[in-house]
């Protein structure tokens, strides 16, 4: 089983590390990321780190958990 999960608060320092362990987590889709500082972009504009994750583009808060269970 798959869960679909967003993050608030994807660019911050807490938010970037609960990215990086669920991206690599086999039963979690990462289905929205919120940032209100840098919506619009992706993640790995921010962390260069996540440039060989497949992520959503950063999003306003609602937008981001709108698809995540």
């Amino acid at each position: 089983m798959t869960i679909k999960a967003a993050v608030v608060g994807a660019t911050g320092y807490a938010g970037a590390e609960l990215v990086r362990l669920l991206a690599c987590h086999p039963n979690v889709e990462i289905t929205g990321l919120s940032s209100t500082s840098f919506a619009g972009q992706t993640i790995d504009e921010i962390y260069p780190s996540f440039k060989k994750c497949a992520l959503p583009v950063l999003t306003d808060m609602d937008t981001a958990i709108a698809g995540a269970d």
